[in-house]
């Protein structure tokens, strides 16, 4: 891992606390002295000339993503790679991307046809992001729809067709916006969509994908941000009988029943 700025004192990134980092060492091989504090990795700057470390780490998330025999889900909203940062990674539900872009260089070896939000060329994706995300398997395919390339579970289009015609749709409409009414520093338009196979995991806007479990939060996110010029935060302008009309209208969309227990 290349470090842009040489001169700093320490590096600060973020790691998933459930990873075990074996040993960190410059590229001379020598080992470089970190600490951490949860999901927190400080590397430090000693010597004052590093310019790059390599960081050899091992572990399992059972949490968000998962690596395995049948595929891959490592969505980038999740710090299963060093993030650059030192703060919180997630906010009010929401993922907080570094604001600067990162140049991305990654080599791949699966039995499966993998996608990601970088360009391909061989078995190496690479490109300048915010993020990486990775995913591969017997469980995943991509479309293009409308000119919009989507990246789909399997096990959304075959056990839920209607969820995916339905995050399609609302996508469509928000990318055909008039210019008025456009959100122009949150366009959906060149924008890989990675839609979620869970509804755990925390949304995501990035440099070059948007990530989404659910299309009707479309509606709040661009209401939000062209009232408010925000794209965070909605909960603050969104009582709880508005959230609920909100999906109240999208299940009425979907022809889905809500029952309680």
């Amino acid at each position: 891992m290349q470090l842009s700025d040489t001169s700093l004192p320490e590096y600060h990134f973020i790691l998933c606390k459930d990873y075990d980092i074996k040993y960190i060492t410059d590229d001379q091989d020598h080992a470089v002295r970190y600490s951490r504090n949860g999901n927190k990795l400080c590397i430090y700057n000693e010597t004052g000339d590093l310019s790059s470390v390599y960081i050899k780490y091992t572990g399992k998330s059972y949490n968000i993503c998962y690596t395995g025999e049948n595929g891959a889900y490592l969505p980038g909203n999740f710090p299963y790679y060093p993030i650059a940062g030192n703060g919180d990674l997630f906010q009010n539900g929401y993922c907080q991307l570094p604001k600067d872009l990162s140049r991305f260089t990654v080599s791949i070896c699966s039995d499966f046809t993998t996608y990601s939000n970088l360009n391909m060329s061989g078995d190496t994706f690479s490109g300048f992001s915010d993020q990486l995300s990775i995913v591969s398997g017997i469980f995943w395919s991509e479309q293009i729809i409308d000119n919009v390339r989507y990246i789909f579970p399997y096990i959304g289009a075959d056990t839920d067709p209607s969820r995916n015609h339905y995050i399609t749709s609302q996508i469509k409409k928000y990318i055909n916006y008039t210019p008025e009414e456009k959100a122009t520093d949150y366009s959906l338009i060149g924008k890989t969509i990675l839609i979620q196979p869970i509804h755990r995991n925390a949304y995501m806007y990035g440099s070059d994908m948007v990530m989404f479990d659910a299309a009707g939060n479309l509606d709040i996110y661009y209401t939000n941000y062209i009232q408010t010029g925000n794209w965070y935060n909605i909960d603050s302008i969104l009582t709880d009988e508005e959230l609920q009309k909100i999906q109240e209208d999208v299940y009425d969309e979907l022809g889905i029943t809500e029952t309680t227990e």
